[in-house]
């Protein structure tokens, strides 16, 4: 737990340190983020729930040609690929955690230190919403959702092709990325506040008839599907309620960048009205949920009065810091404890076969 308290501490203080200064030094946020990098690339194969399979996904694949790669994978080969690359060229499996930890916190950063308002806030609030969690157990995903990031540059640029080449990209790693085809119209369509309480209206419908709905869209999916009763709705409820924010504070401030966000938060909402019967969804949900660690420091950052803003800033800090701790111990993703390395590992030779 150790590991996971001094790097919540360490964001927080550089957060308040860079309110007080009204100053975002770039080097020093990208130096944490280094740190960061360097914490997943050299943990323990142990923390992960999905590592016992990729390790062994890697070892295959190594000793495997790429025709048999590419015959054995028909979909979301990229990964497979990447994994024979590294093998290739003497890397080990833990060099390709360093190389997936990368993919991802390279395109965050980027997408941080580019349109966020509190760049700290928004790195504390990617490890508050599960994203730091699930990037040291779902590789094939994170990979996905860190090409997505960049694809996100030229949704704002409206430039559609190179779009929609990274999101192709994505779906060669995970081909849930699909889902963030859709992300173009829904960022550009343009809604005010009138249009947005009647799509909460629209949503009503959805919410009551969510199992079915699930139930026939996950046998498209996949075939084997069966429902699953999650309970996944404290998470809708955090999503319905940072919307609610967004609408009273953001809405008629006329940026066009923020009428985008609020539109993937809602496209977000729409789709985890679904997670309480399925686990897939979730998954999906991720390429649109991530964006609150942009929204949330514009919702922060447009409150008039500094005491609303201490308010709401503190609260999004220890609530969710609670919450992310609380899950930590359930342990779902068996990263707590979070170990360091193997014990038989020779540091030394860690990223060499």
């Amino acid at each position: 737990m150790l590991i996971y308290i001094t790097l919540i501490s360490v964001l927080i203080i550089a957060h308040i340190i860079s309110v007080k200064t009204k100053k975002n030094n770039s080097y020093a946020f990208l130096s944490v983020v280094a740190f960061i990098i360097i914490i997943q690339g050299m943990r323990s194969f142990s923390v992960g729930v999905d590592l016992k399979a990729y390790e062994p996904i890697f070892l295959t694949t190594s000793v495997s040609s790429f025709k048999e790669i590419i015959n054995s994978h028909k979909d979301e080969w990229l990964f497979y690929i990447l994994n024979w690359l590294v093998s290739l060229v003497g890397g080990n499996f833990r060099t390709f955690l360093f190389l997936v930890s990368i993919s991802i916190f390279v395109p965050l950063a980027l997408i941080i230190l580019k349109y966020s308002k509190m760049p700290y806030l928004s790195l504390l609030l990617f490890i508050y919403l599960d994203f730091f969690v699930f990037t040291l157990s779902g590789l094939r995903q994170t990979m996905a959702i860190g090409v997505t990031l960049i694809s996100f540059i030229y949704i704002k640029k409206r430039k559609i092709i190179p779009f929609f080449v990274l999101v192709t990209i994505a779906c060669l790693f995970h081909k849930s990325a699909f889902v963030f085809f859709l992300a173009y119209p829904i960022y550009h369509f343009r809604l005010n506040k009138n249009n947005y309480i009647f799509l909460v209206f629209i949503a009503l419908p959805l919410f009551i008839f969510r199992k079915e709905i699930v139930t026939t869209l996950g046998k498209l999916y996949n075939g084997f599907y069966e429902v699953v009763e999650t309970g996944a709705y404290n998470y809708l409820l955090m999503l319905i309620a940072f919307f609610i924010a967004s609408l009273v504070v953001l809405i008629n401030n006329d940026k066009k960048e923020n009428a985008g966000l609020i539109n993937f938060l809602y496209a977000s909402i729409i789709i985890q009205f679904f997670a309480g019967y399925s686990q897939v969804v979730m998954r999906f949900n991720l390429y649109y949920i991530i964006y609150l660690i942009l929204l949330v420091p514009e919702i922060v950052v447009n409150l008039e009065r500094y005491s609303y803003r201490f308010v709401f800033e503190t609260f999004v800090i220890l609530f969710l810091g609670l919450m992310f701790f609380y899950k930590i111990k359930g342990n779902v993703m068996e990263v707590y404890p979070y170990t360091f390395l193997a014990r038989n590992v020779n540091l030394c030779l860690c990223f060499i076969r």
